[in-house]
């Protein structure tokens, strides 16, 4: 399926740099496995057992480590401005599943860089190339009392599963409170489109990117959506009043046009 597409829009596929081998496709087990751990990040600190299972997971990673398309579309996604999120109750969100192309993306290729973003996967132990070591890198960050907010978007319904290599940006899936749709809709094409997100705190809202994984890597990961839409990083000047500096829009000439490549990760890290 991913070979005939990656055909189609004219990508080639190249081997690991210096000869190291690949991560290699991420098994279903695995994949299974990643998601309902996944699962449990759904509900915040708040929660007893999340916590508790997450704290684990979180020992795991650092274990580990040491060896809407377009933004008028997303407007009703989202919440009233407010000062800062951090100490407000956890809302109950929407259940996560990972989406299918997403998993046979991997079960073709496993975690790879894919024109300006490095793409996790979900293997039998959590590693830099696993979604689930910085999923719960960031669940953490965005679930505690000292992370402000200038919005109201629950910043933990993010899941992400995407790097973007130019700007240090992460991509991923939002999971919605119950209480901004129905559960018809969720199903109904909402779980799975892609956000464009930052961790620093004071960032702008969460930009709707793409309406699911295959729309992400067309015009994401090997396009200029992320330039069309004006989607860019915001430097925080850290002072007694911090300020928010914006770059001008870029005019298309100037777009950062992707190289059409696909590149499985190496086994011995993601830093390529």
């Amino acid at each position: 399926m991913w070979q005939e597409k990656l055909n189609e829009w004219d990508v080639a596929v190249k081997a690991p740099p210096f000869g190291l081998p690949p991560v290699g496709p991420s098994k279903a087990e695995h994949v299974d496995a990643a998601e309902r751990e996944l699962q449990q990040l759904s509900s915040g600190p708040s929660s007893s057992s999340s916590s508790s299972s997450f704290s684990s997971a979180s020992e795991a990673a650092a274990a580990s480590s040491s060896s809407d398309a377009a933004s008028s579309s997303s407007s009703s996604d989202a919440a009233p401005p407010a000062e800062s999120s951090a100490g407000a109750e956890m809302p109950a969100l929407h259940p996560f599943s990972i989406p299918d192309d997403y998993r046979s993306f991997l079960a073709e290729f496993g975690p790879s860089l894919v024109g300006r973003v490095r793409i996790f996967g979900c293997g039998e132990n959590v590693s830099p190339s696993d979604i689930r070591q910085h999923a719960y890198r960031l669940h953490d960050l965005f679930c505690s009392e000292d992370f402000k907010t200038a919005h109201r978007v629950p910043m933990h319904s993010l899941v992400v599963f995407a790097q973007d290599k130019q700007t240090d940006m992460w991509y991923g899936w939002r999971r919605m409170p119950l209480e901004w749709c129905s559960a018809e809709e969720w199903a109904g094409g909402k779980s799975h489109r892609v956000f464009c997100f930052q961790e620093e705190a004071n960032a702008p809202l969460p930009k709707l990117v793409a309406r699911s994984f295959t729309h992400f890597v067309q015009e994401v990961a090997l396009g200029t959506r992320v330039d069309e839409l004006g989607v860019k990083k915001t430097r925080v000047e850290l002072g007694d009043d911090d300020e928010v500096e914006d770059d001008e829009e870029l005019d298309e000439e100037d777009y950062y046009h992707p190289p059409r490549v696909l590149q499985p990760l190496p086994a011995r890290g993601t830093d390529v």
